[in-house]
């Protein structure tokens, strides 16, 4: 009971408290996730975790990204499957870097770049176009961002993004669920994104001092 009045509590609207909503959020099926195959099928080691930051104006998300890459595997019904994937851990990619020069173990891998180990999004502005990022209803929150933002502004146009459950905590995204969220405080989300910072910036150091010039 106390939990879902917890839960209620943090997904009211933001206006009531000036502040903002931190969402930890689990991925729905194997978006992401790490993986091994074992028994002819493809079993989840680790759920892959996401994170948004929603105020009334604003909002962002940002997951980490897989860092190793799974292989093809045939189920029993002759069915190809990709499984393996993997979200390591900031040590092994930091000892990876430390002896090797390179964190990721793969050709692709061309330096301790942000979007190798993050993928991040976030409204863009969308604002400008007229619309707002984020729109609170009775029971879900609407998010949206600019598609093709990279093009001339007045080619580009506003998008949702995303639609979140205020009842569940469901993400959907183009209709499908995309993951399940929790509410958590501001001090834990902090913590998260202060340690994956930490971690990332270390690596960029194992790389730099493994370089000769």
């Amino acid at each position: 009971m106390l939990r879902k009045i917890f839960f209620t509590f943090l997904f009211l609207p933001l206006t009531l408290f000036g502040r903002g909503l931190y969402l930890e959020c689990e991925s729905i099926g194997l978006y992401r996730d790490t993986t091994v195959w074992t028994d002819n099928s493809c079993q989840i080691v680790e759920k892959a975790k996401l994170y948004y930051e929603i105020d009334d104006n604003n909002w962002k998300s940002i997951q980490r990204r897989q860092t190793k890459v799974g292989k093809f595997y045939i189920k029993p019904n002759g069915e190809k499957q990709l499984c393996g994937d993997e979200v390591e851990s900031f040590e092994k990619l930091i000892d990876r870097a430390t002896k090797t020069g390179k964190a990721i173990d793969s050709e692709w891998y061309g330096g301790s770049k942000k979007n190798e180990f993050f993928s991040e999004f976030e409204d863009h502005g969308v604002k400008e176009l007229g619309v707002k990022a984020v729109i609170f209803k009775e029971n879900e929150i609407v998010l949206n961002t600019v598609s093709g933002r990279l093009l001339e502004k007045k080619a580009q146009r506003p998008m949702e993004w995303a639609r979140i459950s205020r009842l569940t905590g469901e993400v959907f995204m183009e209709g499908r669920v995309h993951a399940n969220c929790e509410p958590i405080n501001q001090n834990k989300y902090n913590k998260i994104m202060e340690d994956w910072s930490n971690g990332f910036e270390k690596i960029q150091e194992a790389e730099r001092q493994k370089r000769k010039f």
